[in-house]
């Protein structure tokens, strides 16, 4: 399937490696349309109370939106609540990074 996907993808699908979880904080359309294959998806204005629900001990976690603007916001977010996370930018930035990298 590759690196991104038009196809809605289950929450319950992680990225490649399991110490990793790729948050998309678009909205359900946005993700819709286009993601990173094994992200899931949280839009922004619902993350300080999903991410209770979510198993990350011991993950990296690694947040995109569409431009990084979002992505960025909800890293403040998570920062508050003693979360550690990577803004990874925009869906393309992260696209780009996964193809050249091991990020």
């Amino acid at each position: 399937m590759g690196l991104f996907s038009k196809k809605n993808t289950s929450s319950e699908q992680r990225s490649g490696a399991s110490d990793k979880l790729i948050i998309d904080v678009r909205t359900p359309s946005e993700y819709i349309e286009g993601h990173v294959t094994g992200s899931i998806n949280i839009p922004v204005h619902e993350l300080r109370t999903k991410v209770k629900e979510l198993d990350i001990e011991g993950k990296s976690i690694i947040l995109y939106s569409g431009n990084g603007k979002r992505s960025e916001h909800a890293s403040f977010i998570l920062k508050s609540l003693g979360v550690d996370s990577k803004n990874a930018g925009g869906l393309n930035d992260l696209t780009s990074k996964l193809r050249s990298s091991n990020f």
